[in-house]
């Protein structure tokens, strides 16, 4: 090596010779190859550890062969041998240098290493001390490492790595992604957010994760289901496989991650589809098996419906055969028609094939249209009831005589039509129009009849208007929700005129009325104009109906029960005389209370066992429903079985079914209806045995045989707002007419007072006092003011304070108004009306009348203790005359207890 020597500092001989061995010591001692070499390029020494590098015997063999010991050119592209000399030189000017180098063993395998060279004292001069590191393993552990890496990130799979301390080693971009991470650091600090606190089953994540990996080191592999969440905190189902692999002189776990899913959201529509599947299957049986059972059904309600029809039909035939009064007459042709007509209905309804087929035969004859319209008009004007409705027909006389098409089904759509529009409108006109339809021509002997139905009433929101002929859809329901109706009629109605070729319009502003049109293609017949003589017999027919419908009802025969006793239960005083004046017209024995408690009870105590009790429906403090199940759940037979009938002012549609499935036996609604009652009562009351023992006379209990002894008082007396022909007629009897009607006088004020005194803060038991005040009102048939009542209730329901104070004066006024006429009425034909010093005088109260008094009051026999009441009032008495006066306030009020306690004074009496 060319280079000029460098001379250290002279030493004593003894220091150098240490020096050296100390460096002998140390380049034998080191892990790496070691050698020196001086400035003549001459190998002064090395260890073994580089003689076993190159697979030499002897220092001698190395220093021959050194230069064979590197392939002739170095990675760089440099000659080996030159590039060995320029590195020694520039160790020596340096003093240190280290690099790279490419030698081969010498068997010639590869032997790459990393060398330092550093320049050293060495016998009075300098020598470079040349340390070389073995790089094989390093780079083979690199490449390894970079091969690993690879194969970790081509994995399909998400992968991750970690040791025996839970230290996590790698993981694969697979996984990265998976889990919404950004890189392998933030990995590494989210690991154990990466699973819930707690996996399914309850298990905490990490004790459970810690078992596995356990588990997984000593059988060296393990699968398990477990529940991860991605770095949003989506929930993530995954299927983890831990393999054990060695590592760096020990073992590590692989954790290869599958994402479940896609395939748990395949399994859920798979589970999905099952399961609608198994639904159709159901559905589609249930469908075939109720088709099987209506097809049945039809069948037997075929003849079940019919036979009582043709029944009916046949004996109105033979009554129309008989000489009878015109009106009674006519009443008959249009229950006869009505019957023809439904007779029609039920045959197309029962006909299987057309109901299946979804279509309706048109039945084409022969019809006058004048015969048909009066048909309308008498089956229709019916509808206004009470209202303050005007009903208006307006016919175009110029119109063809008779016609060609379904009759029926005409009718069928204009009696929808009317009954909507009596339905919806409350006060104001309902107007139907015949004519021709004014943009068709009558061509080739046909015409466009064209029926209009107008009202005033409360029209439709134009936002309804398009789903007007839905099927079920009702609008408004806030203010419809007492309106019978179940949304079929329109669509029903707009189906048939389709299929005869017709078409529906429809006009409506809302709060201001509607019109409904017809138009329907006929076949003309007679073109002979109806003229003005059918108009003038149709305002005729008209006429009288309207008449008619305001005569007296002729009462009719009710079963006598005098074996039966019944318990009637009402907070409204006027309430309980107008049901026990009906009931006691059947003879049987009545008991009154005014409360829930009370009928829980009598009914708990069993002394008196009744065969029905009568129960309203909303009253304070317990209402008609809890007092039911209070009553059932009494532990006696008698209690489980005693007919409970709900007594109800609640009559808006679905309501009586609704109280039934609560379990009521029966269902009765305010003002009760006569054959109603009739009906439950032989139903529920009527007991065959019992009246097996009664004679012939005693059977049939006439209510104009209780009312023979009566004079016609009320004949020819008119108080506004009280149709009293009409609740006579429903009590079968003027005198008990006029019972109830006292206790309204009495009781009704007490109400009002209460309506006046309570505020927009008690609009809960305003509402309950407005239902009694109205249920009371009806019964009476005081329906003006029933109806004033029910729109004061339907406002305090829906906590409408507003609509409340401005109805509450003008019912408090007219309420007042007519108790006033009403008094005048009973003063003049009521027993008070007797002068008190024309009565005959008695020393004191019959003891005996005031003992079947005490006991009535002991067993709430509420219509005994008032037949003897009037026993005691047809006397004045020398003393105690007040107390006659006293029990009959508290027995119109119900007060039993204050009555047992004041006729327990007169112990030695009774």
């Amino acid at each position: 090596m060319a280079s000029e020597t460098k001379k250290f500092p002279l030493y004593d001989a003894p220091d150098v010779l240490e020096a050296e061995d100390s460096v002998r010591i140390l380049l034998d001692s080191t892990p790496l190859g070691a050698m020196l070499w001086d400035a003549e390029d001459n190998l002064l020494y090395c260890n073994q550890t580089l003689l076993s590098m190159f697979g030499i015997v002897s220092q001698t063999e190395l220093a021959q062969r050194f230069h064979e010991l590197s392939p002739v050119f170095q990675p760089d592209g440099s000659a080996s041998k030159e590039k060995t000399l320029a590195l020694l030189h520039a160790a020596f000017e340096s003093g240190y240098h280290k690099c790279e180098w490419m030698h081969r063993t010498a068997s010639g395998d590869p032997l790459p290493t990393k060398k330092n060279l550093i320049r050293i004292p060495w016998q009075g001069s300098w020598c470079i001390a040349v340390y070389t590191r073995d790089m094989r393993e390093r780079i083979a552990r690199r490449e390894a490492e970079e091969r690993a890496r690879m194969l970790l990130d081509t994995i399909p799979e998400a992968a991750v790595l970690f040791n025996q301390d839970d230290h996590i080693l790698d993981c694969n971009h697979t996984f990265l992604r998976m889990f919404g991470l950004a890189d392998h650091a933030e990995y590494k600090i989210c690991f154990h957010e990466l699973s819930p606190a707690f996996q399914p089953d309850g298990a905490a994540s990490r004790s459970k994760a810690r078992a596995f990996a356990r588990a997984a080191f000593e059988s060296g592999r393990q699968k398990f289901a477990w529940m991860h969440c991605t770095r949003s905190g989506e929930a993530l189902p995954t299927e983890i496989t831990l393999v054990r692999l060695p590592w760096q002189g020990g073992w590590c776990l692989a954790a290869y991650i599958r994402d479940l899913r896609a395939i748990k959201a395949q399994e859920l529509q798979a589970r999905q589809a099952e399961e609608r599947a198994q639904s159709l299957e159901v559905i589609s049986r249930a469908a075939q098996m109720a088709s099987e059972a209506k097809s049945e059904f039809l069948a037997k309600m075929s003849h079940e419906l019919r036979t009582p029809l043709n029944v009916v039909i046949g004996f109105l035939g033979l009554e129309l055969q008989k000489k009878l009064p015109r009106e009674t007459a006519d009443n008959l042709e249009i229950s006869l028609d009505a019957c023809h007509n439904l007779l029609h209905l039920i045959n197309d309804i029962l006909d299987i094939s057309k109901i299946e087929a979804g279509r309706f035969e048109l039945a084409n004859i022969n019809y006058r249209l004048v015969g048909l319209i009066d048909e309308l008009v008498r089956l229709d004007v019916f509808r206004l009831e009470s209202k303050p409705i005007s009903f208006c027909l307006e016919v175009d006389e110029n119109l063809p005589s008779w016609f060609y098409g379904d009759d029926l089904r005409i009718k069928q759509v204009i009696n929808n039509l009317l009954s909507n529009a009596f339905k919806y409108t409350e006060h104001g006109t309902v107007t139907l129009s015949v004519g021709l339809a004014p943009e068709e021509e009558m061509q080739a002997g046909s015409a466009f009849l064209r029926f209009s139905v107008r009202d005033t009433g409360q029209g439709i929101e134009a936002g309804n208007l398009e789903n007007l002929f839905t099927s079920y859809a009702r609008f408004d329901s806030k203010t419809n929700r007492l309106i019978e109706g179940t949304g079929l009629g329109l669509p029903i109605a707009k189906g048939l005129l389709e299929q005869m070729g017709g078409r529906m319009e429809v006009a409506s502003e809302y709060g201001k009325g509607s019109v409904f049109s017809c138009v329907i293609p006929q076949l003309v017949i007679d073109p002979t104009p109806i003229g003005s003589l059918a108009m003038q017999e149709l305002t005729g027919s008209r006429a009288t109906l309207r008449r008619g419908k305001t005569r007296r009802r002729a009462p009719w025969q009710c079963a006598h029960m005098p074996y039966a006793r019944v318990l009637v239960v009402d907070d409204v005083p006027a309430n309980l005389g107008v049901a026990r004046a009906m009931l006691q017209r059947y003879g049987m024995a009545v008991d009154c209370v005014a409360g829930g408690r009370e009928a829980i009870e009598l009914i708990r105590s069993g002394q008196i066992r009744y065969n029905a009790v009568f129960m309203d429906h909303m009253m304070p403090g317990m209402d008609g429903v809890e007092a039911l199940r209070w009553i059932r759940g009494i532990n006696s037979d008698y209690a489980r079985a005693v007919p409970i009938i709900i007594l109800t002012a609640n009559v808006v549609a679905g309501n009586e079914q609704k109280f039934l499935d609560l379990g009521f036996q029966a269902f009765l609604g305010k003002p009760v209806d006569p054959s109603k009652l009739d009906a439950v009562l032989n139903r529920w009351v009527k007991d065959a045995r019992q009246e097996a023992g009664l004679n012939a006379e005693n059977r049939v209990f006439s209510a104009a045989k209780a009312s023979a002894a009566q004079d016609a008082r009320l004949s020819g007396i008119r108080i506004e707002g009280l149709d009293a022909e009409e609740a006579v007629s429903r009590f079968g009897c003027e005198e008990s007419y006029l019972e109830v009607l006292r206790a309204y006088a009495v009781h009704t004020p007490q109400l009002l007072e209460q309506m006046r005194r309570l505020g927009e803060a008690d609009l809960a038991e305003y509402a309950l006092v407005a239902h009694g005040m109205k249920g009371a009102s009806y019964g009476v048939g005081a329906r003006t003011l029933g109806d004033m009542a029910k729109k004061l209730e339907r406002a305090a329901t829906s906590k409408n304070g507003r609509k409340v104070r401005q109805g509450l004066s003008p019912f408090l006024n007219a309420a007042e108004k007519l108790l006033r006429d009403v008094g005048a009425l009973l003063l003049a034909l009521g027993p008070e009306a007797v002068a008190e010093e024309d009565k005959p005088l008695k020393a004191a109260p019959d003891p005996g009348a005031l003992a079947v008094l005490y006991r009535a009051s002991l067993s709430c026999s509420h219509s005994t203790m008032v037949e003897q009441l009037r026993v005691l009032e047809q006397y004045r008495y020398q003393a105690d005359g007040e107390l006659v006066g006293w029990l009959r306030a508290r027995v119109d009020a119900l007060e039993y207890d204050q009555i047992n306690e004041r006729l327990a004074e007169y112990g030695d009496s009774v």
